[in-house]
């Protein structure tokens, strides 16, 4: 997904004619500069196709923060009446894109991906956005990879912070859809038209714009539902729409900073007490991502009973890999917790030989060996934590025999720190570098 061992798979999408949107303006001057800005915008948005051809993450961000601010412009024109309105037009362009999220061992995608189309132009621009959250998550997978090889702390941590760099856009890319772009521009969501004033995200980091021009002006949000709203029953399959996928994808970019955190901390020589309470909120994220996904999945099966079969009812109608990787990680940084915490307490009593001997029976029950997390960075140090901890269970337990003679408590006796969460997403907000 979007960290090793399991990247995003960014939806894909077909060619259209942005020019053959109408402009509504009376100046010939006005139709002939709506009319190039088009043009230019089918430009960018070609160049977008191609670069998700190329399996450069980079290329594929790049590429969308110069497509975003022309679509943004066309969606305010329309809004405001400057263009027309793709539903109203029986002429108008189709915009097709499949999901990034649902699976394709089932039998509903056993052939090839399924295309969702709709002439609304937001439903471009959700999708669009969800591609640059997508894109970014994957972009820090790609220089995570590059820390593989890496023996040098000071480079590992280096990337490490580019890595995470990414994530808190991709983090502020899924706060904006969860709290206000869904609810603006999808009818269906919960609290869609009782929310008037959608939540603002809880954010202190400086404004992340798609572009870099200096030409660009913030469009207001719109507050109430807009009238390009798409219908939300008519997506009934596509798990983008939902509020519960922007959800999950929030946290499971959180999840994947906080791992960040947790081994960058390694990296520089942060205490054990620092590292486990970094580590605890690690598994705690993780297990939150995994009940949404399977929220998702659950309210996905209930909005497609008659379309999809019982054997397919059965399984996970999202990409299962996602959740997988959610309760691997769950377990791996649960022992990774409870092997620093016996390090914190700092003696080899019966409270030490507990933490140690839970954080074995967490990484044993992960198996840090196993073909999942083969290629995964992150596991050359876990694998490390994984044969020091054997071997500290076999000191504590003596010196705890011999010495202390203390019980050893159950893992439910054990205390647990709150932990601490390191993300701040930098915000996102639509912008326009041009004026249709």
């Amino acid at each position: 997904m979007t960290v090793l061992p399991h990247d995003f798979g960014v939806p894909a999408t077909r060619k259209v004619n942005l020019e053959k949107l109408t402009p509504n303006q009376t100046s010939k001057e006005a139709v002939n500069t709506m009319k190039e800005n088009l043009k230019e915008a089918s430009k960018m948005r070609d160049i977008m196709i191609r670069s998700m051809t190329q399996k450069s993450h980079s290329i594929i961000v790049e590429s969308i923060e110069k497509y975003l601010p022309y679509l943004t412009g066309i969606v305010f024109a329309i809004e405001n009446d400057q263009l027309r309105n793709g539903k109203d037009n029986k002429d108008g362009i189709f915009f097709e894109w499949t999901s990034g999220l649902l699976g394709e061992e089932n039998k509903t995608f056993s052939r090839s991906k399924k295309y969702f189309s709709s002439k609304i132009i937001t439903f471009e621009l959700i999708m669009v956005v969800y591609c640059y959250g997508y894109s970014l998550c994957n972009l820090a997978s790609e220089k995570i990879k590059q820390t593989t090889n890496l023996h040098d702390n000071n480079s590992i941590t280096e990337i490490y912070q580019d890595a995470a760099i990414c994530l808190r856009k991709a983090a502020g890319v899924f706060t904006y859809l969860n709290q206000i772009g869904l609810l603006s521009y999808v009818s269906g969501n919960e609290n869609t038209i009782s929310n008037n004033e959608p939540s603002s995200p809880n954010i202190h980091s400086p404004t992340n714009s798609p572009s870099s021009s200096n030409q660009q002006q913030n469009i207001p949000s719109f507050v109430n539902l807009s009238k390009l709203s798409i219908p939300k029953s008519n997506f009934a399959l596509l798990p983008e729409l939902d509020l519960l996928c922007a959800k999950s994808l929030l946290e499971y970019s959180q999840s994947i900073a906080q791992v960040i955190a947790v081994h960058t901390a390694i990296a520089t020589g942060k205490g054990a007490g620092m590292i486990s309470k970094l580590s605890v909120s690690v598994f705690k994220l993780f297990d939150q991502t995994q009940q949404t996904l399977i929220q998702l999945d659950d309210k996905l099966k209930q909005n497609n009973k008659e379309s999809i079969s019982a054997f397919e009812s059965m399984n996970s109608l999202i990409d299962p890999e996602y959740r997988l990787v959610c309760a691997q990680y769950r377990i791996l940084y649960r022992g990774i917790t409870l092997y620093y915490l016996a390090l914190d307490a700092n003696q080899n009593d019966g409270l030490s030989v507990g933490y140690i001997i839970n954080a074995n029976k967490q990484l044993e029950e992960m198996d840090v060996f196993d073909e999942v997390s083969r290629h995964n960075p992150f596991m050359n140090e876990t694998r490390r934590i994984f044969t020091e901890s054997k071997k500290l269970e076999t000191i504590f337990e003596k010196e705890n025999r011999l010495v202390f003679r203390e019980n050893v408590p159950d893992l439910k006796e054990l205390e647990i720190p709150q932990g601490i969460v390191v993300l701040k997403p930098v915000e996102f907000k639509l912008t326009t570098a041009v004026n249709l």
